[in-house]
């Protein structure tokens, strides 16, 4: 159980950080 809570927040840190990026070059233009 721990080591799928774990694998679900490296999930949602690669997400987040995903949109991050899009949002950075989307506010460049």
């Amino acid at each position: 159980m721990i080591f799928k809570l774990f694998v679900c927040l490296a999930l949602a840190f690669i997400l987040i950080g995903m949109a991050g990026l899009y949002v950075r070059r989307s506010r460049d233009r």
